[in-house]
């Protein structure tokens, strides 16, 4: 699901179902107090906490350290699992005893200071989504992803990466044009021959080694096209490899080369 409806719907899902569970439940109690509706509405928001969590919310946490320096990628993740959320939910068991500690409340002012939380909880998320992405620019400028796999489950990820690949910056869009590559994307045959009308040498012979890397055969009419039009005697080696490489018809290689 993450793939199919990005990295915002990972980070929103939970805290929206918690959101509409625990309004439902502060309602109940408002309007017709302690009932057993209150019990299963709450049984039902702990069983989509623990479902959800698991599969959705923790690995989109998780994406949002991509765009960090790699040094520090590691230790921050690590602050967060092993200090924060020890803390957070520590602080949470000491607010529930305090609260316990006053015997007149009922549970719905506590249902209704959880409804506040999970609001608040929803807007740290959008938020932090916002930033995320303001991030990832950053990190590609400065080519911060090292070696890694980045994960491309969001479409705003892909977008912003198709996008560098219209830098004036041969070194960005070389970099856009890894990471892209090594993705199941679809159209990545267009993403590499597109890149063949590029100005700078060093960006069409990286798209070049994409396409052998990946074996693409579906660029060969493409590349067979740009034969015509490629000048560069420093992308011309690499644009016959593939040609020979890449061929899956009955054309002669040496039909190619020897012209050249």
């Amino acid at each position: 699901m993450l793939n199919r409806f990005g990295l915002r719907f990972g980070l929103a899902i939970l805290p929206l179902a918690q959101l509409v569970l625990v309004g439902t439940a502060a309602l109940i109690g408002l309007v017709w107090g302690i009932v057993p509706a209150l019990l299963w509405v709450m049984v039902a928001s702990k069983m989509s906490d623990e479902v959800v969590r698991n599969a959705l919310e923790y690995p989109s946490s998780i994406i949002l350290f991509q765009p960090l320096p790699q040094h520090k990628r590691g230790i921050y993740q690590n602050t967060v699992e092993g200090i924060v959320k020890p803390l957070a939910g520590g602080l949470s068991g000491v607010v529930l005893l305090l609260y316990l500690q006053f015997e007149g409340l009922s549970v719905i002012p506590f249902t209704l200071l959880m409804l506040a939380v999970v609001g608040g909880w929803l807007m740290i998320n959008l938020l932090a989504y916002r930033d995320y992405r303001a991030a990832l620019v950053v990190a590609l400028s400065h080519r911060w992803l090292g070696g890694g796999r980045l994960e491309l489950g969001d479409a705003a990820t892909v977008a912003i990466l198709r996008h560098k690949l219209t830098s004036d910056q041969p070194a960005e869009v070389i970099y856009a044009l890894h990471l892209l590559g090594d993705a199941s994307l679809d159209g990545r045959t267009a993403l590499f021959t597109d890149l063949l009308a590029h100005p700078a040498p060093t960006v069409r012979r990286a798209a070049l080694e994409n396409m052998l890397r990946h074996h693409d055969t579906a660029a060969w009419p493409a590349l067979r096209r740009h034969l015509e039009r490629e000048e560069s005697q420093e992308v011309l080696p690499a644009l016959l490899l593939a040609l020979c490489a890449l061929n899956d018809d009955d054309t002669d290689e040496l039909d190619l080369v020897a012209p050249i």
